[in-house]
Parts: structure tokens; sequence; C-alpha cells
């Protein structure tokens, strides 16, 4: 009768702890991932343990004392406070870290004991309480946080630079097979001059409606223009080619990423 008694404990306490990672997972997905606000987040879940522990608990309502009541009051602060700080650990530390470090309950027990009546001083306890202040000092202050939210900042950066490449090289893309289909050997066209060039600049800027900016206007443009115009006398046919060819490519891509 023992031993069975002993194994179910066991067993429900292994549940729970299963539970309590899955609800680690669960509560850090929800602030992280759906920016969940921690106020927010400790309203729903108290609410929905008020209500659980109604359900399954009669309470026999008594009027309480103003001491009592006092106590009942500083108690659900302190509380709220450790819970709202834990949250927070959760959010910036993970949960992994989180139910390694998870007796946020510990300083704030020992705290209420040493004011009690009842206890006495004892300087282990007190070292104790030490150790585990420092330990969130250290959790408080690591750079791991920081790091984690660089890196998700980082993330969203690359994401979206990423995007902006893929569109800009959609663009080009289309801009070249228009442009060839008008032209097929413009781009190989030794005799391709900065006015041709421009045309085909024009071209493509047809295929982004709100691009208003003239070839004439652009620097980069009126360099590449430049350079062309001084180098068409010097250089040879098929130098000149693969420089145009070039250019060309890089004309549409000045174009399309402003």
């Amino acid at each position: 009768g023992s031993m069975w008694e002993v194994s179910k404990a066991f067993r429900t306490l292994v549940a729970s702890r299963i539970l309590y990672i899955l609800a680690l997972f669960g509560a850090f997905h929800a602030l992280r991932s759906h920016r969940l606000p921690i106020v927010l987040f400790l309203f729903i879940a108290c609410l929905g343990a008020i209500l659980s522990i109604s359900a399954l608990t009669q309470f026999k309502l008594k009027p309480l004392k103003r001491g009592i009541l006092a106590q009942v009051v500083l108690l659900g602060l302190i509380t709220l406070t450790s819970v709202a700080a834990w949250t927070a650990g959760l959010r910036e530390c993970g949960p992994l870290r989180t139910s390694i470090l998870d007796s946020c309950r510990v300083p704030f027990a020992y705290i209420g004991s040493a004011f009690s009546q009842r206890s006495t001083f004892q300087r282990n306890k007190l070292r104790a309480l030490l150790l585990f202040v420092a330990a969130y000092g250290l959790l408080m202050y690591d750079a791991s946080g920081r790091i984690q939210r660089d890196v998700h900042a980082v993330d969203d950066l690359k994401i979206a630079r990423d995007a902006r490449v893929a569109l800009e090289k959609l663009k080009l893309g289309e801009a070249l097979s228009h442009f060839r289909s008008r032209r097929p050997n413009a781009a190989m066209d030794p005799e391709l001059t900065a006015e041709k060039l421009t045309k085909a600049n024009i071209l493509a800027q047809k295929f982004e409606s709100k691009q208003r900016i003239s070839a004439k206007s652009d620097r980069s443009t009126r360099r590449l223009l430049e350079e062309d115009e001084g180098k068409s006398g010097s250089s040879s046919s098929m130098n000149r080619a693969g420089v145009v060819n070039i250019w060309h490519i890089e004309l549409m891509a000045l174009t399309f990423s402003r």
C-alpha cells in the first residue's frame, strides 16, 4: 500500500513537471512570438488560475480581521512582484534557463519567515539567501538577454533585406528580359553609346510605376555616362562591349535600388 502511494505521488510529480515545462514553452512563445505584454499575460494567467481553483475548491466566506487582510494584501503584492519579475526573466532568458532557476518565491519566503515571530536567525539560511540573490543578480545582468534581442532584430533585418534583394533581382530580370526582347543583341553591341544606355535606363524605369528618377539627375548614372564617353575613343570594340554590358547591369541595379 505504501509503495503504491509513493509511486502514485512520483507519477504525479513527474506529470506536473512535464506540464510545467510545456507551460513554460507556451508562455515563452506567447511573450516573444505574439509580443504579448507582461501585464496582459499575467492578467490572463491569474484569471485562469483563479477560475480553476474556484471550480475545484469550495470556499466558505468568513469576515477577515484588519490585520489578516493587511497581511493578505502585502503577500499578494509581494507575490505579484515576484511573478512579474519571473515572467520578465522567462521572456529574456528563455524557457530552459527559467526551468533551471524557477524558485522565484524562495527569497520572498525567507524574508517573510525572517520577519515572523516564530523564526530564529540562522547563519546558513542568510548565506543561502545571499547566494541566491547573487545568482539572480548575475542572471539579470547577463548578456544573453541583450544578445537574444539583438539577434532577433538582426534576423528581422536580414529577412527584410533578403526580401528586398529578391524583389530587386526579380524587377531587374524583368527589365533585362524586356530590353533584350526589344534588342536581342543590345547587351553585346560594341557600338552601344551613352544615349542608348540612357534610353535603356528609361525603358527599365517603366516597370516601376512609382519610380520618378531621371537618368540625367542621378549622380551615379551621370558618372557612368561620363566614363563611358571618356573611354569610348580609347577602348577596343571587345573591351567596350564587356564594359558596357557590366555598366548596363549596374545601371539596372541602381535604378531599382532607389
